[in-house]
């Protein structure tokens, strides 16, 4: 086998060790984020397959190794910069009114596709990516999927949003308000969400639920679900 240079790679951890080489136990938690690496590692392929060696399994974890070599001076720096920066500028452009397209106002398109895989995976199975240089680690930047938001295609404040609902707030006259993982809220007109506040107590306080469907961004962290929405919910023990 081709000796395998882990100086620089990228972790993606799903279970740990008790110790070296020690037998792994796959629970529950475990298995959903096996199950969520291939999505990031598609991304990872995709947008910097050049760059990165085949996933090894590594313990509980997978690993991707950075090449680094003479004509990439420095590439891991420059990666976890770069996915940084993008970071912040998606951030940004959330709390714009109306929002830019991703192809606008990110800088390094690259990173978009991996920062949206990186959100997703998180926020369903709370999968952490890592990127190692010379033993030091940095967490990858972790998103909520609504900072991934873009105008309509009609350039109105119109967005898709698939985010977990956390919490319920005090209702409006014509809508119920939820609060959403990010803090943003989410206001779910009752003409369209005919459920009481009691109902949706139970849904979101004792269950694991999300907002899947079409909203509209009013400003300041608050979006307002339009028609044909979806609340998923896995239900708790």
């Amino acid at each position: 086998m081709k000796e395998i240079d882990l100086s620089r790679f990228i972790r993606l951890q799903f279970a740990r060790e008790e110790s070296p080489g020690s037998p792994i136990e796959l629970d529950k938690d475990a298995m959903e984020k096996l199950g969520d690496i291939p999505r990031v590692l598609r991304a990872f392929a995709k947008s910097y397959g050049a760059r990165l060696g085949s996933p090894i399994l590594w313990g509980g974890s997978v690993h991707l190794a950075i090449i680094d070599n003479d004509q990439l001076i420095g590439f891991a720096g420059e990666f976890a910069g770069a996915l940084v920066k993008t970071a912040v500028e998606i951030e940004q452009n959330s709390q714009r009114s109306p929002p830019l397209r991703l192809a606008q106002a990110a800088s390094n398109p690259n990173c978009v596709e991996v920062l949206r895989a990186l959100s997703t995976t998180h926020e369903k199975s709370g999968l952490i990516a890592s990127i190692f240089v010379q033993g030091v680690a940095v967490d990858l930047p972790q998103l909520k999927p609504s900072a991934f938001t873009e105008p309509g295609p009609d350039g109105s404040n119109n967005r898709f949003l698939r985010a977990s609902l956390v919490g319920v707030c005090k209702p409006k006259l014509d809508a119920n308000v939820l609060m959403l993982s990010d803090r943003s809220t989410l206001e779910l007109p009752i003409s369209d969400y005919p459920r009481s506040i009691d109902e949706l107590f139970e849904l979101v306080l004792k269950n694991t639920a999300s907002y899947v469907g079409p909203a509209i961004f009013l400003g300041k962290a608050n979006f307002r679900a339009l028609p044909n929405g979806q609340l998923d919910v896995q239900l708790g023990l």
